[in-house]
């Protein structure tokens, strides 16, 4: 399976950050810990935190690493497959939330292979916002290094719009 890795590795094709790589499915607990916040100046100034493996939301400061971004309704793009059994809680709670109108959401199709969802069930097989096939395509654009599993879900954000 290695072999297979290195012959891809750096193509469109590269199986770079799979999660799934034989043998028993480990579920990788390291997390992208930015946070969305009311205040993020706040929350860059408070002490630093030690990383949660639960991503602990009683935290008051960012662990390192880790970025703070402010509340703006249309700003970010919630992808979270459905087939998923932990990603599709957050639609669940987005709607409990009221925050539809808020936070747009991409659905990646019930599959993925060993590259990464894919969002096979759009119109031209991409996210029709993020305008990527892949979510494997999103997490390089932020960490082009990316060494984890790609997985949902995703919370992706956009630049501030301009007053």
């Amino acid at each position: 399976m290695a072999e297979d890795k290195q012959e891809t590795f750096g193509t469109e094709h590269s199986t770079k950050g799979a999660y799934v790589t034989g043998g028993e499915f480990t579920r990788d607990t390291n997390y992208i810990e930015d946070r969305v916040v009311r205040d993020p100046d706040a929350v860059s100034s408070a002490p630093e935190e030690e990383s949660s493996k639960i991503g602990d939301p009683r935290i008051g400061g960012l662990t390192a690493d880790a970025q703070a971004w402010p509340v703006e309704p249309g700003r970010y793009r919630l992808v979270a497959a459905r087939a998923c059994p932990w990603a599709h809680r957050t639609i669940i709670i987005r709607r409990l939330l009221g925050l539809e109108d808020v936070l747009s959401l991409g659905t990646p199709g019930p599959v993925h292979d060993v590259r990464s969802w894919t969002f096979d069930l759009d119109e031209d097989g991409r996210d029709p916002v993020l305008g990527t096939q892949r979510l494997q395509e999103n997490y390089f654009a932020r960490f082009p290094e990316y060494p984890r599993g790609i997985t949902v879900l995703l919370w992706w954000t956009f630049p501030a719009a301009e007053s």
